[in-house]
């Protein structure tokens, strides 16, 4: 319960900060009070970021981060005290007679709390999602180990240079709390594309029905409910797109600098987020040239927006330039690092399932109907979107409300389709604009079916096997995750139970964890992934530190004869040794090349097991280990007795 208690108060101490900035931002009428609060958040959250970027090079701990949080929630209460407190108090007031005089609002803000709250609590699951173990949490994790931050050289990992937004709240987090604190934080972001999604609702001329409706509707996309319990970050770059979105249509109105002011803000938050913020910035570029041609608008007032997002991330673009000799970093590498390894040389290759015209006409609907078809699967669940979003166009003046919007998601849907590795997850910034669309072409066939019985019991069946259908895969997550959540689950039955992509490394990586004492060392030798439970910062992972950045300067890895590694690991001391024996795929295995190779199987994975350690050292390593009993082995990886592998190594290369 502390958890959940601390999540309340940092919500509360973000969305004061901001208020002080978008009070003034959305005074006069330029805002509701709703749409100041939304904003509030996401600018107290660029408040965090930058706040944890400027000292955690210094110094990442307790002491710090707790002293950090007392500066702002006095800030925060000054803020709320003074402007915001009466405008939401006053907004509270009016939800009881909100529930006595239109039951049905009433009962989409129940679904919408149960739901809202639901996917925000199985945050305090343990993590188990790849990206998460991999890099959004292990990196954070090494950070507060070492006391501050610095760049992991050592993963080898081109997503070292990620923006950190998610990263520095998850530093935050894991300072000030604990990991599920770190998960719920960015679970918030998926509350925030609600509310955008619902706003933008608003702000375009619907009523609160629908706009409750569209908020709904993207709660229980079940991609949505999925990273609302994890540390990813599409759901929060979801929520600035569409906050971005709802600046522009309200400078679009109003033609107020202040609102591109917001914008800027919006897209810069984005931005650093997700590197994919930046399509998401130039996705909105038909629009504002659009508008630049447009006499009757202040261009000037135009370039604020961009002029203020690059304001937003230029600190990031210098760090990361200083860091990889190239702002963009792991982009353009082969421009700014033509010597260097690509790290994602070959993604568009290895995921992508097509790139004909008649494959992008046919994406949306074969992303929904085939839904293995694309590397994440099913992500969306039940093809509601799909069924109802087409519908919001047969009311008319329809296509003149959402030109704008459908200009944004062509662009970002073109941008996804040739450019990306087609993951689609990475869809989700057009999820709070699909369901818009989506509730509207649900009140449209609501109303087209009004008086006639026969097509209104129809109408009710269909959405109701749509809506059962999608119930099943909240209830899913909500039976997976919220047991762990709430303590009726351990976290070892939990990771049995509960698939993850390559393993979660949990048994393995607990034990070195708990047996670790301070000082020692152990080497890492899992291939591409270090897992979030693994002690970060006392390892030696695949390359030594002197041959970390190799991947920065050249293509090709340093080698290491077995008498250096010898020598190596006696002056490191290895206390002991992890290695992978097995990995999963879900690709057939006999297809090595063609857009069938690239197809998911099925949702249930295939063990592949592995000839030896996988890794440079394999050829005198393997030996020693096939000679050895693990101290304990997990579903992927085995963890070995560092002096026994020293010693029989001795024996194997010394005469």
């Amino acid at each position: 319960m502390a958890s959940f208690g601390f999540i309340i108060f940092i919500t509360a101490v973000l969305t004061g900060l901001g208020w002080l900035l978008v009070g003034r931002l959305g005074a006069n009428g330029r805002l509701s009070g709703s749409e100041t609060a939304a904003f509030a958040f996401a600018t107290g959250s660029l408040i965090l970021y930058f706040a944890v970027f400027l000292i955690g090079p210094y110094r990442l701990d307790g002491i710090s981060m707790w002293g950090l949080t007392a500066t702002f929630t006095i800030v925060a209460a000054f803020s709320i005290q003074k402007e915001a407190l009466g405008q939401l108090l006053g907004q509270a007031k009016d939800l009881p007679a909100l529930a006595r005089t239109h039951p049905w609002s009433a009962c989409l803000w129940i679904a919408i709390v149960l739901v809202g709250s639901s996917s925000l609590i199985q945050g305090m699951a343990p993590p188990n999602d790849y990206d998460g173990l991999m890099y959004h949490l292990s990196f954070p994790r090494r950070d507060v180990e070492n006391g501050f931050i610095s760049i992991p050289f050592d993963r080898g990992l081109g997503h070292a240079f990620f923006p950190q937004l998610g990263g520095n709240i998850s530093r935050f987090a894991l300072a000030t709390m604990n990991v599920g604190v770190a998960q719920m934080m960015h679970g918030l972001y998926g509350l925030l594309a609600a509310a955008a999604t619902g706003l933008i609702m608003r702000r375009v001329g619907y009523g609160r029905d629908l706009a409750l409706s569209a908020a709904l509707l993207f709660l229980v996309s079940r991609v949505v409910i999925w990273e609302m319990g994890s540390s990813e970050t599409d759901v929060p770059l979801a929520a600035f797109a569409a906050l971005a979105m709802l600046a522009y249509l309200s400078f679009r109105q109003d033609g107020s600098p202040q609102l591109m002011v917001l914008f800027g803000l919006m897209i810069g938050g984005g931005i650093l987020f997700k590197l994919i913020g930046f399509v998401v910035a130039v996705s909105f570029a038909p629009l504002i040239f659009a508008d630049l041609a447009n006499t009757n608008r202040r261009r000037l007032f135009l370039m604020v927006g961009p002029a203020v997002a690059l304001f937003v991330v230029t600190p990031h673009l210098i760090a990361t330039y200083a860091g990889a000799g190239n702002p963009f970093y792991p982009l353009f590498s082969s421009i700014f690092n033509p010597e260097a390894q690509d790290p994602f040389r070959g993604v568009s290759d290895a995921f992508g399932t097509g790139r004909g015209v008649i494959d992008f006409i046919m994406a949306p609907w074969t992303i929904f109907t085939m839904p293995m078809h694309y590397y994440d699967g099913m992500v969306f669940g039940a093809p509601y979107l799909l069924a109802l979003a087409p519908l919001a166009f047969v009311q008319k003046g329809s296509w003149a409300t959402w030109r704008a919007v459908l200009s944004f998601m062509l662009v970002f849907f073109a941008f996804w389709f040739w450019g990306f590795g087609q993951q689609t997850r990475f869809l989700l910034p057009l999820v709070p604009f699909t369901s818009c669309l989506a509730a509207v072409g649900l009140g449209a066939l609501w109303q087209m079916s009004s008086g006639r019985r026969g097509a209104r019991f129809i109408v009710v069946g269909i959405i109701g096997v749509l809506a059962i259908n999608q119930a099943l895969f909240v209830g899913i997550y909500t039976l997976l995750r919220i047991p762990p959540a709430i303590g009726l689950m351990t976290a070892q039955d939990y990771h049995t139970r509960t698939p993850t992509l390559g393993g979660a490394f949990f048994e393995t990586c607990t034990y070195i964890d708990n047996n670790l004492k301070p000082g020692e060392k152990y080497l890492s030798v899992t291939g591409a992934f270090h897992s979030y439970y693994c002690p970060q910062a006392p390892v030696v992972y695949n390359y030594f530190p002197d041959e970390a950045q190799w991947w920065l300067k050249k293509k090709e890895p340093p080698g290491m004869d077995a008498a250096e590694f010898l020598k190596r690991f006696e002056q490191w001391n290895f206390r002991y040794v992890i290695v992978s024996w097995a990995s999963e795929s879900r690709r057939d295995p006999e297809q090595i090349a063609g857009h069938k190779a690239r197809k998911n199987l099925s949702a249930k994975p295939k063990i592949l097991l592995s000839d030896g350690s996988d890794s440079r050292f394999s050829d005198y390593l393997d030996p020693v280990l096939d000679g050895l009993d693990p101290l304990i082995k997990g579903s992927m990886t085995a963890v070995y007795d560092g002096p026994a592998v020293l010693e029989a190594l001795r024996r194997q290369l010394q005469p």
